[in-house]
């Protein structure tokens, strides 16, 4: 595609992924994209027509179905369509219902601008020139989800404990004396919905808005995540206008990346649930979930919550700033290559995972089936291994850890009896969810359920 020809593609795009309010505009009066859009396209025309030599005959202006803020179609641009916005090539101004338009463009962008979809060459080139804007800035891009990673929402309705809901409502009252930066808990009447804050999630965002370009996704519907937006937003020099809810999403169950404008080497995730990620874990720095509501642990007495809920301070929660620390890391890591073009966050996030269990050697007893062969295929020898521990299967004077399930196994009493730490599964899960060694005495072994013999001693 000529440069000439995507002019009005890439002004509607940059516009949308690089615009920022002017302060002294209310947001509410701000020019629409779609206007900057269509002035920017009459402007480009009228100075096409102004350079068009005194010999040469004007071509005919278009008919009044030809819309203002595309240009007429020119022989050899189209097809194929870089891009629709409302169904109209944003290129040729041919309609996408047309017979002769070519393929339909294929990856929607409508978070960004309504209607706008991108076809799959456009949208990789948007990403390579997304890739060079980023790493000229010194930045990469971070994903972040909403709901038990960045904040918790309930419904009212969900708070069924009369004493919480008093605490609760004190609590907002008191906040409501504190600047907007400074509170934490949010009531939103029109949606009936208490949302909570993270502790440290504000100090997480401003962090990382120095090394990432940040983008919201979320499988909350879009009302929803705008309205969080603004609480983590209220400037909007954050987010602008970078997020990404459930029905912008290809894949109603998943989340993709392929709905960003952001090359996957340079793109990096968090969210507490890594099973939505499947195409992107590699990407993925999976995080604990925050909790704070009865309805965020069902199993959790609501009375438990009551102490949580206190006007004077937050529960100190060491995930945001230990998640901070990895993303720090692995950007210094990113741009200490010689190319940074060539470089892979991918990498350079399983170097950081790698250093979580360092010097740690496991022995698993019993965890695995018996008749299994190959014990490094398992799923917690792999876990293991990635956070950057070594594994084996009999114990020796390296020994730190002795993964089992019941007490009652030879390598067990060996361990305890030589002062090794013996741990349930559970540690290995809890290290990887908090991206740091987890205490050991959170997950002892207790169960002393017999086990039976196996001929093999080296699997015991």
């Amino acid at each position: 595609m000529s440069e000439d020809a995507s002019d009005d593609l890439e002004f509607l795009l940059s516009a949308e992924l690089e615009r920022e309010s002017p302060a002294d505009v209310p947001v509410a009066e701000a020019p629409t994209s779609t206007a900057r859009f269509r002035a920017s396209s009459k402007k480009r025309a009228r100075e096409q027509e102004s350079t068009v030599p005194e010999n040469t005959t004007k071509q005919a202006p278009a008919g009044p179905s030809q819309p203002p803020s595309v240009r007429p179609p020119s022989a050899g641009t189209c097809p194929p369509h870089p891009g629709t916005v409302q169904g109209m090539c944003i290129r040729c101004g041919a309609s996408i219902g047309d017979t002769s338009a070519g393929a339909s463009p294929n990856v929607a962008l409508r978070y960004l601008h309504a209607g706008l979809e991108l076809s799959k060459t456009e949208a990789d080139r948007l990403r390579s020139e997304s890739l060079k804007r980023v790493l000229a800035g010194n930045r990469l891009i971070l994903v972040l989800d909403l709901d038990h990673t960045l904040l918790t929402s309930t419904r009212n309705n969900e708070i069924l404990d009369e004493k919480l809901h008093q605490k609760l409502s004190k609590m907002l009252t008191a906040q409501s004396l504190l600047p907007e930066a400074e509170r934490s808990l949010f009531w939103f009447p029109r949606m009936e919905l208490w949302t909570k804050l993270r502790p440290g999630v504000r100090e997480f965002l401003e962090r990382m808005h120095l090394c990432y370009e940040l983008h919201i996704y979320t499988h909350g519907t879009r009302p929803y995540a705008l309205e969080m937006s603004r609480v983590l937003d209220p400037q909007r020099r954050l987010f602008a206008e970078r997020i990404v809810s459930a029905c912008d999403s290809s894949d109603k169950e998943h989340k993709n990346l392929d709905v960003l404008l952001g090359v996957e080497t340079a793109v990096l995730i968090v969210d507490n649930t890594d099973t939505v990620w499947p195409k992107h874990s590699s990407n993925l720095l999976h995080c604990t979930s925050f909790v704070f509501f009865p309805a965020d642990v069902p199993r959790l007495a609501s009375s438990a919550l009551l102490a949580a809920c206190d006007p004077a301070h937050d529960t100190p929660d060491p995930m945001l700033p230990a998640a901070a620390d990895i993303l720090e890391d692995v950007h210094r890591m990113y741009f200490a290559g010689a190319d940074a073009v060539r470089m892979d966050a991918k990498q350079c996030l399983a170097a950081a995972r790698g250093k979580i269990l360092a010097g740690v050697h496991i022995v698993f007893s019993r965890v695995f089936p018996q008749l299994m062969t190959h014990p490094e295929t398992h799923s917690l020898w792999k876990l293991a291994t990635q956070l950057g521990a070594t594994c084996g299967l009999a114990t020796d004077a390296a020994t730190t850890h002795v993964v089992a399930n019941s007490r009652g196994t030879d390598k067990v009493v060996w361990a305890l009896k030589h002062g090794k730490h013996v741990v349930t599964p559970s540690w290995l899960s809890a290290s990887k969810g908090a991206w740091h060694r987890a205490p050991e005495k959170g997950h002892p072994v207790t169960a002393q359920v017999p086990l039976p013999q196996r001929p093999s001693a080296g699997m015991s």
